[in-house]
């Protein structure tokens, strides 16, 4: 019995050993899957990959951007990964949060994919799903409803346990006729206050009439939208969309990004060195 035993432990110490091993002659790694980007906003956006090095704080410069729009697109590379991550080696690896930062001239921008220089390796980092960025500032503002308080950050891995509230204010009669997301989430458990009064499911309210001076918040819980594969550790860019019509029949929305980021901590970078690793 204790040979078997010792033999178990035997297997399951290996086990371990060639999962962290996995593919790693490879002395850069990324995920480009991770990044789900489909936004709208001002000219200025930005986001991360995840990039694996065999060393910490790798120097990292930007070669190139492909895709649409993207000649005349203004774009910076900065190594976004926070203190508590930076010394964690994992696996023989380390994960920096690779951010680009962009300015755009153009309405619409799509990026395919992104050059990189990592300690002076060239890498191509192609995009199964574009960064799509389109620039309409104007649904960020308006003058029929306001908002008082948007989720901007959240991390994708606890979406499941962590209620969201959108809350905003009429500054006229309005009626409201929509509330989704443009890509990637739904909202579960979707629910409404106004002035402070739960009145129902989001669902069974809608259209909803909100007079000029009344609060409401709509809550629930983020949900992947079920159009296409998606992890926990997902950094997810897109807007929430409240639709409406005004007291004088124009119809309009109200736009505010949601970011959700991959990495909160020390754990969730293990997590995603993992599963880049596997």
């Amino acid at each position: 019995m204790k040979k078997y035993q010792l033999l178990l432990i035997a297997i399951a110490l290996l086990l371990t050993l060639a999962g962290c091993a996995a593919d790693k002659k490879k002395d850069i790694q990324w995920d480009a899957a991770s990044v789900k980007y489909e936004a709208l906003g001002g000219d200025e956006f930005g986001f991360n990959i995840n990039v694996l090095t065999k060393h910490p704080t790798p120097k990292v410069e930007l070669v190139r951007l492909a895709g649409e729009n993207t000649d005349g697109l203004t774009a910076t590379v900065h190594n976004d990964t926070f203190e508590e991550i930076k010394e964690l080696k994992h696996c023989g690896m380390y994960l920096n949060l690779i951010g680009l930062r962009c300015e755009t001239p153009n309405d619409y921008v799509k990026i395919d994919s992104v050059t990189l220089k990592v300690d002076s390796q060239e890498i191509v980092i192609t995009f199964p799903h574009p960064v799509i960025h389109r620039v309409e500032e104007k649904k960020m503002v308006s003058d029929a409803l306001q908002f008082l308080s948007v989720p901007s950050i959240v991390a994708t891995n606890t979406h499941q346990e962590t209620e969201i509230t959108y809350a905003f204010a009429a500054e006229q009669n309005v009626r409201v006729t929509d509330f989704q997301f443009n890509r990637f989430w739904k909202l579960k458990n979707a629910h409404l206050l106004i002035n402070g009064t739960e009145e129902g499911a989001l669902q069974d309210q809608l259209p909803l009439l909100v007079k000029k001076g009344q609060q409401v918040e709509i809550k629930g819980f983020l949900e992947f939208d079920g159009q296409m594969e998606y992890s926990d550790y997902d950094g997810i860019y897109c807007n929430a969309v409240i639709s409406y019509t005004t007291q004088h029949g124009e119809d309009g929305q109200l736009v505010a990004k949601l970011v959700s980021q991959s990495v909160a901590n020390a754990e969730d970078a293990a997590a995603v060195i993992d599963r880049i690793l596997t």
